[in-house]
This record gives structure tokens, sequence and C-alpha cells, in this order.
């Protein structure tokens, strides 16, 4: 039924009067009460997916639209990392700065925005010891920032990161844009 499809299964009965034949059908499955009501779930489900695709393209031009809006800003700036990278539709935006494997993301959400540092080279050594460098200079480094940063060194991965991160901010609350643009641009600045 999700697929618009409807499957019936007739008893085909055939009778013989005089010299004529007639041929009678009778539906089996489903039973036609349950097919009113299956028909009705599948109309239901269709319809939630549906709503769902429609959901997910307008997130995807909310993003495009708060992306367009955070670069036009952040390029205004005397950070220059976002000048050559184009709006996206997807929930974040990465820039390098000549440090390879080393970049700059942001990152949107229904319940938080953040900048982060992404240490993430092609040796994971490499990784932990930029992370460590940086770490030892952790009290230097923060007290450029209004806010206190999150430092994931993450062993186990091969990766590591700096963020700052706000919760309760939104990218589909239109309300909350100022203050994600402006904790982007100055975070982003301040990295």
């Amino acid at each position: 039924m999700n697929y618009n499809l409807r499957i019936q299964c007739f008893k085909a009965t055939l009778f013989k009067m005089e010299n004529q034949l007639f041929l009678s059908f009778e539906q089996i499955m489903p039973i036609l009460e349950e097919e009113n009501f299956i028909i009705s779930m599948a109309q239901k489900n269709m319809d939630n997916i549906e709503k769902q695709e429609e959901a997910k393209s307008q997130h995807k031009m909310i993003r495009c639209e708060f992306w367009t809006k955070m670069i036009s800003e952040v390029n205004i700036t005397k950070c220059k990392l976002y000048q050559k990278i184009s709006p996206s539709n997807e929930s974040q935006l990465s820039a390098g700065f000549g440090i390879s494997g080393v970049l700059f993301r942001c990152i949107t959400t229904k319940l938080s925005i953040r900048v982060e540092l992404v240490i993430g080279r092609q040796s994971k050594e490499d990784n932990k010891e930029l992370f460590y460098f940086l770490y030892e200079e952790r009290e230097k480094i923060e007290s450029k920032f209004s806010r206190s940063l999150i430092w994931e060194r993450m062993d186990n991965k091969k990766m590591s990161s700096i963020k700052v991160e706000k919760k309760n901010l939104s990218i589909f609350d239109r309300e909350d844009w100022d203050e994600n643009d402006r904790l982007l641009k100055d975070n982003i600045a301040q990295i």
C-alpha cells in the first residue's frame, strides 16, 4: 500500500445452469472490511512520507538562506575564511585556512550552534601532537573568547577538535538568526 499498489485475491467459481455458464468472483484477501482499514492506513503513511519530504526540503532552503546571510556577514569582517565558500543546504559549513587537514567548521542544528577547529590530518599522532601544542596554550587562547572552549582530544579517534557551542539556538527559528550570526562571526574570527 505504501507504493499505491493494491493486491487482492479472488475465489472464482464456475456455475452451469442448463446450457449457460456463469462465473462468480468472491474477494477472499484482504477481507473486505479489512481492506478499507488497510487502504486508510496506507494513505496516512503516504501523507506522512510527503510531509517528511516537504519538511526536509524546507529545512534545506532555510539552511541555504542562513548560510548565505552568515557568509556575507563574516566576509565583511577581517576574517576572510569564507570568501570562496558557497552557501550549503547542509547543517555544516567548513573552510580550510592553509594547514592540510585542519579546518574550521560551523554547525547548526535544531538545538544548538557551534564553531569548531577540527584537527583531522592523515596521522593520528600528528593530530594529537598539534592538539597538545594548542592545549598547552589553552589559557592564552581562552582569554580571547567570551565563553569557555570545549577541548576534545578524543584519544580513541583519529581527529581532535576545539569548539565553542551554544545550546538552545535553532537555525529553524529566524528569531535566533542574529544571535547565531553573532556567535559564528565572533568565534570564527577569534579561533
